[in-house]
């Protein structure tokens, strides 16, 4: 198919040579042969190729065919709306568009924008880590802070400066008549998105974890930064080849295993480092520090 080129029947586009697939309906995607993640009306994915009939898309790293019959097909080029990122006062927001309305519903500010993104230019991306302009040409990967910090953090601020600003938010949005949503399964215990984190699995909206960070930087913001400042480290196990990666209760092979991660690319907080092990919060209750092998374990910068 020619750059650009878009294949109709009966007035739909039911093939291109780029672009991006919309849900008319939720679904349910298919992880592994055993394993699903729940997926809402409007989700976006990329487009992969298609048959006519059944069309190859990806979320992430993940792959899957639909029918053409669950989805839109948005040629990468055409000028139709749909949801994207922009940097403005060196802040990275994020534009949620509604296929369904036919509008845009709202913005959501998720911390500081990544070195390699410029004003005045939009840019998209299906799993909120990387991100393309509209030809789905790829421009960089990044992690924001507040959407992947693992959730067994501990945090710089009261329980009581937390619940101050739940309760202003409250009363601000009750005087504009509007109000919001009050196990990780699996998939890391950070916010994330449909790549990692509870988006995974836990919300069928694929911008739930960039939401939620985005009211987690904003309470940031009118407090002071706190978090932010403690530089947590976030690491990411790294071998796909590697399955069960044994998490242990000392620094070496002699020590006993606590438990294992049975999937690979998955958040863990790092807070230092002995005879080549990285020292790290336990994913399962248990008081004292826990250890993974070094080359097990990528450190991951991100975007504050």
């Amino acid at each position: 198919m020619p750059e650009n080129g878009v294949v109709l029947k009966q007035g739909k586009v039911i093939a291109m040579s780029a672009g991006i697939a919309v849900l008319n309906k939720p679904i349910s995607y298919e992880i592994t042969c055993t394993d699903k993640m729940p997926l809402a009306k409007n989700t976006e994915l990329e487009y992969v190729k298609s048959d006519g009939s059944k069309i190859t898309v990806k979320i992430g790293d993940r792959t899957g065919t639909l029918s053409i019959v669950d989805i839109i097909l948005i040629p990468a080029l055409s000028e139709l709306d749909r949801s994207y990122y922009e940097v403005v006062n060196s802040k990275l927001v994020f534009k949620i568009y509604s296929h369904t309305n036919g509008s845009f519903e709202g913005e959501n500010v998720i911390g500081v924008a990544p070195d390699f993104m410029k004003a005045d230019t939009k840019y998209f991306s299906t799993d909120g880590i990387t991100f393309t302009t509209r030809d789905g040409k790829k421009v960089g990967k990044a992690y924001n802070y507040y959407q992947f910090l693992p959730l067994r953090t501990k945090t710089a601020y009261t329980a009581k400066e937390i619940d101050a600003y739940i309760a202003r938010e409250l009363k601000d949005r009750e005087a504009k008549g509007s109000s919001g949503d009050t196990e990780t399964y699996g998939y890391g215990a950070v916010l994330g998105s449909k790549e990692v984190g509870m988006n995974v699995k836990y919300a069928a909206d694929t911008n739930w974890g960039a939401k939620a960070a985005a009211h987690y930087y904003a309470f940031e913001k009118e407090s002071g930064f706190k978090d932010a400042k403690q530089n947590y480290k976030i690491g990411f196990t790294n071998d796909s080849d590697y399955l069960y990666l044994r998490v242990r209760i000392g620094p070496s092979t002699s020590f006993d295993e606590l438990y294992n991660y049975k999937r690979f690319n998955l958040p863990v907080l790092v807070y230092g480092e002995e005879n080549g092990w990285y020292k790290i919060t336990s994913d399962k209750l248990h008081d004292k520090a826990v250890y993974i092998r070094g080359d097990y374990i990528t450190l991951q910068e991100t975007t504050k």
